[in-house]
């Protein structure tokens, strides 16, 4: 959504007030009203990207040593499921019910890391939709505030857990492999 609106940023259609600008007014920007509309929707563009980013600190903050504790946990849940469907009849409903179980343990942890992968992917091309507005037709008063904003926005967002490990699909198949290995270390007799 935040990609959306700054690609959008210099549209001429205004949409709080229902008003729509002139092409003239649009392309002639020593116009009031036009910099003040892609002043006010820059405005907001930053404060949600701002908002973002806190959130995804303070989710960071409250939730990350937790997050440690609850991978190494999964990943042990993982290898001793594993572990007993190896050790158990294969058409047993036992069984089923340790696949049934496999899957909604992997689900949980999948859930985790795909979205920290989504939210990375989506702000690595935030720049990317700052330069796509029409950012050409503002005057260089109005190109400051993008730069400042583009400049903000070139790291991308990729929630961490304890700030070291990053929520990705790259950890879920860590966790998986690392899982695998503690089996195959039980597994040995």
């Amino acid at each position: 959504m935040l990609r959306d609106n700054l690609t959008h940023l210099a549209d001429v259609e205004d949409d709080d007030e229902n008003d729509k600008l002139t092409v003239k007014m649009y392309r002639d920007v020593e116009k009031i009203r036009f910099k003040d509309l892609f002043y006010r929707r820059l405005v907001m563009c930053k404060k949600r990207q701002e908002l973002i980013v806190w959130l995804v600190d303070e989710i960071e903050s409250i939730f990350g040593t937790p997050m440690v504790l609850q991978m190494l946990v999964m990943a042990w849940i993982i290898c001793m499921t594993i572990y007993k469907i190896a050790a158990i009849n294969i058409l047993s409903v036992e069984c089923l019910a340790m696949v049934v179980y496999l899957n909604c343990v992997l689900f949980q942890l999948f859930i985790y890391c795909y979205f920290g992968t989504q939210l990375k992917y989506e702000s690595e091309y935030v720049n990317q939709s700052i330069y796509e507005c029409d950012w050409p037709a503002v005057s260089p008063r109005l190109r400051r505030p993008l730069l400042i904003m583009m400049e903000r926005c070139y790291r991308p967002i990729a929630p961490c857990i304890a700030y070291v490990v990053p929520m990705s699909l790259d950890t879920f198949i860590s966790v998986v492999k690392f899982s695998y290995s503690l089996y195959t270390f039980l597994d040995r007799k």
